[in-house]
């Protein structure tokens, strides 16, 4: 492309209506990673509390406690905010493929297979003679 010059795209006409379904469904995900995300802020406020008011805790349970739930509220959060992005992503997978498009199936038995493969050698074997006869 030369400098100035101008560039287009042909876009699927589906894309916009498939986008717009795509943030319907991931809607829900965002919205339970956001809230994952807001309780686990509030636990970390929490945690730094407890180690303010209980850095000696004997057996420290308390706080053990509120580190795990601070880390499996950050993980749910996570795991949700990639479903969601996942379900966005998918609408701009441009592969260049044909959905109509037969796939071809070969059901030979491996003795037919075998039969095959030995045909075909024995055509090299021909072809080799051939050339060097």
């Amino acid at each position: 492309l030369k400098a100035g010059g101008r560039c287009g795209i042909v876009v699927d006409e589906g894309l916009l209506f498939r986008r717009k379904k795509a943030e319907t469904e991931a809607a829900p995900f965002h919205r339970q990673a956001r809230e994952k995300g807001q309780e686990a802020a509030r636990w970390k406020e929490h945690l730094a509390g407890l180690k303010k008011v209980r850095p000696k805790e004997p057996d420290g349970t308390v706080i053990e406690q509120a580190k795990e739930q601070v880390a499996a509220l950050t993980k749910e959060a996570k795991v949700l905010a990639t479903k969601a992005a996942d379900i966005e992503n998918a609408v701009y997978d441009l592969k260049a493929v044909n959905p109509n498009k037969k796939t071809a199936v070969d059901s030979r038995t491996p003795e037919e297979l075998l039969a095959f493969i030995e045909g075909k050698g024995r055509e090299v074997a021909a072809a080799v003679a051939a050339l060097r006869g």
